[in-house]
């Protein structure tokens, strides 16, 4: 066993290891940089290949496939409880005096709360953190949707430094081209939809579009997820896969798929959206956001005059 994989076989199991039995005056078959050993081919079939991903804690007993699956809804339960107590003091608090000094802080430049956003997270060192922490203040109504998207940006390009880090501390090429290709992927988006007021616009009105028909339908943010997520990446990897097979074929189900999309958004436009949300609906709703916009602009206007004096 050459001299690295010695030392591999140590972290793996420092006890088992510590009891393999060297070949001694056996054997003068090993180079000067390994050591041989009587049973290290048994050492290898048990701490190696049969090795348990979960060998210590309360759930060491519970097995690889019982415990993850316990260990994986215990850290969901406590996520979404820490979550749900931090949007409500993140509530209690922004309804009080503090608010006053968070809406002073949107008035700032965009590029200055894309800062922010990054700095936010590289204290945090978490993205969904930063975006949990500000989702709330969009749904009381503190903080825009337009300035939620330049800090949103800036925590996507903070979170790229944690992978930065741990990369420069490995010093390994292949660590540090995907931390870089981490990082290149969210600036050259960042390029391609902000900068240009036209592209940011895009970004915006499909999230209150999105929004929108979330607050008639609490299942199309999970429809959403599944199927920008999973569906999209799956059906492009699975065309990718048939051009190598097939370059014809590939060009096919592309054009198909294709005009199958624009099938489906003509659709949509002209009769699916309406029959998910009527049209009368949809003028009750803009009347309440243009009558909330009104009332926040104008929160000391004067009463109306009442119909009766309107025809005296």
């Amino acid at each position: 066993v050459s001299s690295g994989m010695s030392s591999a076989w140590k972290k793996v199991a420092e006890e088992g290891y510590e009891a393999l039995q060297t070949c001694g005056a056996f054997t003068t078959v090993c180079s000067s940089d390994s050591t041989c050993y009587l049973d290290a081919g048994q050492y290898y079939t048990t701490e190696i290949e049969g090795a348990r991903l979960i060998g210590k804690g309360f759930l060491k007993d519970a097995g690889d496939v019982a415990g993850g699956i316990i260990g994986l809804v215990i850290a969901l339960v406590v996520m979404c409880v820490a979550l749900y107590v931090m949007v409500r003091l993140l509530h209690s608090l922004v309804m009080g005096q503090a608010k006053r000094v968070i809406m002073k802080g949107t008035q700032m430049n965009d590029y200055l709360a894309m800062l922010l956003g990054v700095a936010l997270t590289l204290i945090v060192q978490s993205s969904s953190v930063t975006t949990s922490a500000l989702t709330p203040l969009v749904g009381i109504g503190v903080l825009p949707v337009a300035k939620m998207l330049p800090m949103t940006l800036g925590a996507n390009i903070g979170t790229t430094f944690t992978s930065m880090f741990a990369a420069l501390a490995v010093m390994k090429a292949n660590s540090i081209q995907i931390a870089l290709c981490h990082l290149l992927f969210n600036i050259i988006g960042i390029l391609i939809w902000f900068p240009a007021p036209p592209m940011r616009r895009v970004i915006i009105n499909a999230a209150c579009t999105l929004g929108f028909y979330a607050s008639y339908w609490r299942l199309v943010p999970l429809i959403y997820i599944l199927v920008m997520f999973l569906a999209v990446p799956g059906i492009t990897l699975a065309i990718s896969l048939l051009y190598q097979a097939s370059i014809a074929g590939g060009v096919v189900v592309t054009i198909l798929a294709l005009g199958l999309l624009a099938a489906f958004v003509v659709w949509w436009v002209r009769v699916g959206c309406y029959k998910v949300v009527s049209q009368e609906e949809r003028e009750l709703r803009q009347a309440e956001m243009d009558a909330d916009t009104e009332s926040k602009e104008e929160p000391t206007a004067p009463p109306a005059e009442s119909a009766a004096d309107v025809v005296v």
